[in-house]
């Protein structure tokens, strides 16, 4: 991998902010569909202007502050993940952070994994 880190663009393109915002979105309402089922905002820290706050965090944060698109049951259940530098890792990592001996949120191996991507 080598010591280079690959950053996005310093400004999201025509749509992508509302990319963002369904894909949060339709992460709280495939959770809320499964009362056992755990979120997990995956992504590093891609974009330089926003400082140190990773993708995962800021999908947190974002669905704070759409109130969990008045959604129920879901925040104690979102946990992130910011360390994944694409889309590979976003899987890899998230499936990683809930293997039971790294004492995920879960205590245990997902059945299932939802991945949401773009179009």
């Amino acid at each position: 991998m080598g010591r280079h880190c690959a950053r996005a663009p310093p400004l999201p393109g025509p749509g992508e902010a509302a990319s963002f915002l369904e894909h949060i979105e339709l992460g709280i309402k495939e959770a809320a569909a499964d009362p056992e089922a755990m979120l997990l905002f995956s992504g590093g820290q891609t974009r330089l202007a926003a400082g140190p706050r990773s993708e995962g965090l800021s999908y947190w944060v974002v669905a704070e502050a759409a109130g969990w698109f008045n959604v129920s049951g879901v925040r104690n259940r979102t946990f992130t993940e910011e360390h994944a530098r694409d889309s590979f890792e976003n899987l890899l990592f998230s499936l990683c952070r809930c293997e039971p001996r790294a004492r995920a949120p879960a205590g245990r191996a997902p059945g299932r994994a939802v991945a949401g991507g773009a179009r």
